[in-house]
């Protein structure tokens, strides 16, 4: 396993790169590298063009599959220090660690309402599936945090859900 990367922001969002991370979360911590990690946008050549389209001022975004970051992470081949990691899901940041990351802590910043979910906060609606990823990754040591924008309070995600 590699050593834990220190990410500015390693982010759980269904919508990966919008406003609330271009606007919000950008204009806070001021990233110079975007990772937008998801298997459906990286063989996309449209969608992956789109996110690298117009990226905050200062960032560069890169489009990647879960097992492509993975292995760049695994060869020390991203440079974390100033860097956004962006996931589609729990199931994806599982996946990832599955291949090898370790992450120490995510911001759970956005999963909208679908059929099977729950409302935890407004931003946030989970499926069975999405609580028994996260419950995998607390298991693993991932201090999760749910948080939509950087000046709203952050919300210890395991204690939200009685963990």
């Amino acid at each position: 396993m590699t050593a834990a990367p220190e990410f500015l922001l390693a982010r759980i969002d269904d919508r990966l790169l919008h406003g609330q991370v271009a606007v919000g979360w950008a204009a806070a911590l001021k990233p110079s590298w975007i990772f937008v990690v998801d298997d459906a946008a990286a063989s996309s050549s449209w969608e992956s063009a789109l996110y690298a389209a117009a990226p905050p001022p200062g960032a560069s975004v890169e489009v990647l599959g879960i097992e492509v970051f993975a292995s760049r992470l695994r060869e020390d081949a991203v440079r974390t220090e100033r860097s956004f990691l962006l996931l589609k899901s729990p199931e994806s940041a599982l996946a990832l660690m599955d291949r090898g990351a370790a992450l120490t802590r995510l911001n759970v910043g956005g999963l909208r309402h679908q059929d099977g979910a729950r409302e935890v906060l407004p931003y946030l609606w989970l499926r069975p599936a999405d609580e028994e990823a996260l419950r995998h990754l607390a298991n693993r040591g991932v201090k999760l945090l749910a948080r939509d924008l950087p000046m709203n309070p952050e919300h210890d995600l395991s204690a939200l859900l009685g963990w």
